[in-house]
């Protein structure tokens, strides 16, 4: 089969489509890991880490396509393949594992928040343990942590329920998130 030079620029574009995207991801990698930001977009409640685990699958897809049908050699594009299935299954344990955010949502607060709710059994005593992880808006996109808060509660509670039914109150003056008698300040 004869090469066109459409075609060629076709796979070079998907090529440095997916260059340019790894830069993007060592970046963002790099931001989450090192920096303790989120990327999150508000409007839509949409977690920009999970959503780059799939775009991973999608774009490691097409460029071991373009690369085979480029270099005309299955090594490169197998090697990028292998990546891709990788990608496949270190996707399940994480987003089982991964953090569901909450947006703040008040025309209180003097910013945007994001939280992360999580909770655990106590002693076998009916109690809980619930952790709140308190992220702000800095940039667009860009949620930096502000803290972390934690509290130990009677399971029959009603901050409990509170919290697992995501039920918020914002005080007055904007500063301080609660569940019940789980407060937690937003600085």
């Amino acid at each position: 089969m004869k090469r066109t030079p459409i075609k060629d620029k076709l796979h070079k574009g998907i090529l440095l489509f997916s260059v340019l995207y790894l830069i993007i991801r060592i970046f963002m990698t790099i931001l989450t890991t090192k920096l303790d930001i989120v990327l999150y977009y508000s409007a839509l409640n949409l977690n920009l880490t999970h959503f780059a685990w799939y775009m991973d699958i999608v774009f490691s897809l097409l460029a071991s396509f373009a690369l085979f049908f480029y270099c005309k050699s299955k090594i490169p594009s197998f090697f990028i393949f292998c990546i891709m299935l990788v990608s496949i299954f270190k996707l399940f344990p994480l987003m089982a594992y991964s953090s569901e955010y909450l947006s703040i949502n008040s025309h209180l607060t003097n910013g945007k928040y994001i939280t992360s709710n999580h909770q655990s059994n106590g002693v076998n005593d009916g109690n809980m343990y619930l952790t709140v992880f308190v992220y702000k808006k800095e940039f667009p996109l860009f949620f930096k942590m502000q803290g972390r808060y934690s509290k130990y509660v009677p399971s029959s509670s009603k901050t409990f329920k509170n919290f697992t039914y995501k039920k918020y109150t914002i005080s007055k003056n904007g500063d301080l998130l609660s569940y019940g008698y789980f407060d937690i300040p937003l600085k």
